[in-house]
């Protein structure tokens, strides 16, 4: 028996549900499918145990998956919650068996490990959009260099086909890099609008600025980089020109909208600083006042100690925020 999903060690901030997927096989088939899980509390050190009975009788092979409720078990952030599929086959002859799979793990992410998993995202986020920026620069030059080379050279056309083509080779290298980056920004949204840790604001700006970053890509620099090929193909002058200068003005456009783009997200990064120091002051806050019920004095103190050296990363960050600021 094993499970399939999630992974072995997934973690979640507020806990609500997860799918868990697990197969087994037995030539006697199975009596009994249960699902077994103790969970370890982080302040004050409580485990409970329990369990969800998933079947009854059933075949030889099973698949099967369980759509888990976890929003009453109480937990709380940095508990964790081992959970393992135990199942019992059919065979009396010989005596029944019992078989367990290997246990795995969901850990109440706290707010401030989510938080940091979240500026991770945006930094790469951030390196990405800086890197297409890079990129679109290089070309703008190359595009510069072939049209000069066109009007002093003229008659270097196969080489000039050449660099038309690696030219549209790269446009499109670049169209798929923003198609992936659209689809982390768009995971990045959903993420924080799900946990309501933004105002409706700062959301309302993530979802314009998700509106620009399609709005970047340009498909008619595509068409006009084969268009330019085609009249140095043919040695069509008008062709040529024409393509050029639509070109110029087609790139122009492109980098000053992904210029604007990296300047409303740096923006955006410094605004949503301040909602997600709110949110991680509450959170905070709901820890001490665990702590405080506590029954432990000396892991109080630790775990007090612990809290307060959250406040003061939390105060460092918030004094390091206007650096993020856009130029």
């Amino acid at each position: 028996v094993r499970i399939t999903a999630p992974e072995a060690v997934k973690q979640m901030l507020n806990p609500v549900s997860t799918v868990v997927r697990y197969e087994a096989r037995d030539d006697y088939g199975f009596s009994s499918v249960f699902l077994r899980y103790e969970i370890s509390e982080a302040f004050g050190g409580a485990r409970r145990t329990g369990s969800v009975r998933l079947s009854g009788s059933a075949p030889a092979f099973i698949q099967g998956s369980h759509e888990w409720d976890l929003s009453g078990l109480g937990l709380m952030p940095a508990d964790e919650l081992a959970y393992w599929i135990e199942v019992n086959d059919n065979d009396a002859f010989n005596g029944f068996k019992q078989a367990v799979s290997s246990r795995q793990v969901i850990r109440a992410a706290s707010l401030a490990e989510y938080l940091l998993d979240q500026e991770k995202k945006e930094d790469d986020i951030d390196r990405k959009l800086e890197d297409l920026a890079r990129q679109n620069e290089d070309t703008r030059r190359e595009l510069e260099q072939l049209r000069d080379d066109i009007i002093q050279n003229p008659d270097q056309n196969w080489e000039q086909q050449r660099q038309a083509e690696q030219l549209k080779e790269q446009h499109e290298e670049m169209a798929e890099q923003l198609n992936q980056l659209l689809d982390e920004f768009d995971d990045l949204r959903n993420e924080l609008s799900d946990q309501n840790i933004l105002s409706d604001e700062t959301l309302q700006k993530y979802q314009e600025l998700q509106d620009l970053l399609s709005e970047i890509d340009d498909p008619e620099i595509l068409e006009l980089l084969e268009k330019l090929r085609q009249g140095l193909e043919n040695m069509d002058q008008q062709t040529l020109r024409d393509a050029m200068r639509d070109l110029e003005f087609s790139e122009q456009n492109y980098r000053e909208r992904l210029e604007r783009t990296l300047e409303l997200f740096k923006q955006l990064r410094l605004n949503a600083e301040f909602d997600k120091m709110a949110a991680l002051i509450e959170e905070m806050q709901a820890q001490e006042e665990r702590i405080l019920g506590m029954d432990d004095l000396e892991e109080q103190i630790a775990l007090q100690e612990k809290v307060r050296e959250q406040l003061q990363e939390l105060e460092e960050r918030l004094k390091s925020t206007p650096e993020k600021s856009p130029d």
